[in-house]
């Protein structure tokens, strides 16, 4: 083995330093430089490997955890409320919009309503029935007895302040005692013999209970004093009246109760 000689000075700076000289020569004969970079080799190698592992290999449970903690922010933090299909919105949205547009025909609650109606009995052809109307707590109430013999009618009409507009048809609340009762609509449209009345079945579901009804003008039909008549249609932009009325050709005692009348588009 090769002895290496050391200088005097830093044999006795590592006789100081509580180092034999001997020990440190020993450690430098043991290792070659082959030896020592391998050993340096394989330390940074075993080092690099283990940080390298740990920065980009993350541990699966975090992994999930994270993913986890993500898909439920998605889910709460991003995503929209859900909202009512486009066609449950329409369908709201027109009802709603049509109700909004609808106005009264008469308004039962002024206290001087009842002046605007008028009761007309078939007295006016020679008969015999009989009909009186009230209002009470904004309710119309006609009621009266029907007498076949000699006529066999009796109706309340109401003067318009204004026309019906470009509409279809009226709406009713109402209850009644189940007789066949009427709608009746005049107008006076150009060329219009004013005794021509239009008319249609007022047809409410069961007795002595509150129901609404539509009537649609395309259901009218025209007549003078009872008799049907070929003439132009109902135009509600030039309606003049409105009203109800009872010829069902039976006799005896009647009662209906008025709610509201309502025009809508």
């Amino acid at each position: 083995m090769t002895r290496v000689l050391l200088p005097l000075g830093l044999v006795l700076l590592m006789a100081g330093c509580g180092t034999d000289p001997a020990d440190g020569a020993d450690a430098t004969d043991s290792t070659d430089g082959t030896d020592v970079a391998a050993a340096v080799e394989a330390s940074t190698s075993g080092g690099s490997t283990d940080d390298a592992d740990t920065a980009t290999t993350p541990d699966a449970s975090s992994t999930s955890t994270t993913a986890s903690t993500v898909a439920s922010a998605d889910s709460t933090g991003t995503t929209e409320p859900s909202q009512p299909s486009s066609s449950t919105t329409s369908s709201a949205a027109t009802t709603a919009d049509a109700e909004v547009r609808c106005r009264p025909v008469a308004d039962l609650e002024a206290a001087d309503e009842l002046t605007r109606w008028q009761v007309v009995n078939d007295g006016v052809m020679g008969g015999r029935s009989s009909a009186e109307a009230g209002v009470v707590d904004g309710v119309l109430t006609l009621e009266g007895d029907i007498v076949t013999d000699g006529g066999g009618f009796s109706s309340v009409r109401l003067a318009l302040a204004e026309p019906l507009g470009e509409s279809s048809g009226l709406q009713l609340r109402l209850r009644t005692d189940g007789r066949a009762y009427e709608l009746t609509l005049a107008d006076a449209a150009p060329g219009r013999d004013r005794r021509v009345s239009h008319q249609a079945p007022i047809e409410v579901a069961g007795e002595a209970s509150w129901g609404e009804v539509v009537v649609d003008f395309a259901d009218l039909d025209a007549s003078v004093f009872g008799r049907p008549v070929e003439v132009d249609p109902f135009d509600p932009t030039a309606a003049v009246e409105v009203g109800i009325i009872l010829a069902d050709g039976a006799d005896g005692p009647f009662r209906l109760e008025l709610d509201w009348i309502r025009v809508c588009p």
